[in-house]
């Protein structure tokens, strides 16, 4: 009867096969490479899922934590909402594509994202993992063209959130080709200025150069740095008009 150690190795053996198989599936080009490639992936898959429960009926029972001693504030600045990682799936072992585009829009007690991507559907595995200021959504087996066997990995990543969510309250829906992202916030009816921490930012950097006495040109300047493309345009423009104003009062030119 193999021991623990021996069912630990043999996990690690079948984890680095189905590491490998995923990086073939991603270079394979033909249909029964493909079919191949799959049918591995899904005995090895079993495989694995047989061993570790095994090794969880095998292993004793680990004792649990004794809880950290903190003040009520704290146990309210920090809920213990977070559900505990999905066991069976590890990122590390896929390579990923950013999701760079998708929208939002925020209701009193929800924040939703959302994300277009073709086949979805048909994607092997959609998996979340939320904390309380960020989230990733791991989008595994995506097929590149409906029916096709050549299939890519997707990642959306919000690493820096607004305000705080409660991961055990959020969730994640399918939809045919869109992905939608339900966050649930942790104070309702706040409002968020953006998905993420950055308007935030930008504004407590520019009050804190406001109250440093920083000129207009230094405010301006960090405006400038701090915005996007469409209202540097409009810095640009602003600057440029206020500048031929000037040079024509200069020179005893008034204008509206």
């Amino acid at each position: 009867m193999p021991t623990l150690e021996d069912l630990r190795s043999e996990l690690a053996t079948l984890d680095d096969d189905i590491a490998e198989l995923h990086a073939l599936q991603g270079v394979a080009k033909k249909p029964a490479v493909h079919a191949l490639l799959r049918d591995g992936l899904q005995k090895t898959a079993a495989n694995r899922a047989a061993i570790s429960a095994q090794i969880d009926r095998a292993a004793p029972p680990a004792p649990a934590p004794a809880p950290p001693r903190e003040s009520a504030a704290a146990a309210l600045e920090n809920p213990a909402d977070a559900p505990p990682a999905p066991a069976g799936f590890d990122p590390s072992l896929f390579s990923f594509k950013p999701v760079k585009k998708y929208a939002w829009d925020q209701k009193d007690k929800t924040v939703s994202v959302y994300c277009d991507l073709p086949n979805l559907k048909d994607a092997d595995l959609v998996e979340p993992k939320f904390g309380q200021l960020d989230f990733s959504v791991y989008m595994v087996g995506v097929p590149v063209n409906p029916g096709s066997e050549q299939k890519e990995n997707y990642k959306l990543d919000v690493p820096a959130l607004c305000h705080k969510i409660s991961a055990a309250k959020s969730a994640v829906l399918r939809k045919d080709h869109r992905l939608v992202v339900r966050l649930s916030k942790l104070e309702p009816g706040k409002e968020w200025s953006g998905l993420d921490d950055s308007e935030d930012r930008k504004k407590a950097n520019h009050e804190a150069l406001v109250s440093s006495g920083a000129d207009t040109a230094e405010l301006l300047a960090n405006m400038y740095r701090n915005a996007d493309d469409e209202t540097r345009e409009k810095l640009s423009k602003a600057a440029h008009e206020g500048r031929l104003k000037r040079e024509q009062q200069n020179k005893g030119v008034f204008t509206n």
